[in-house]
């Protein structure tokens, strides 16, 4: 077994691993998880301070309230 892509000839091991890669959205959908992940992280990790002085200050107006 043989092919051709992109004017090379392939042989029965390239056809083989070819015909097994997944499909474009199978990988655009895992290069946007990749991406995604650390990003998704980075807000997590940003938000949690800002909410933490929030209520902190939150917390400091009720006491000066009271």
């Amino acid at each position: 077994m043989a092919g051709l892509a992109e004017g090379q000839v392939l042989d029965s091991n390239a056809v083989r691993t070819l015909a097994e890669l997944p499909s474009r959205d199978v990988l655009l959908s895992r290069l946007a998880a990749a991406l995604l992940g650390p990003l998704s992280m980075l807000a997590a990790s940003l938000d949690s301070p800002l909410s933490t002085l929030a209520a902190t200050l939150e917390a400091y107006r009720d006491k000066l309230a009271a």
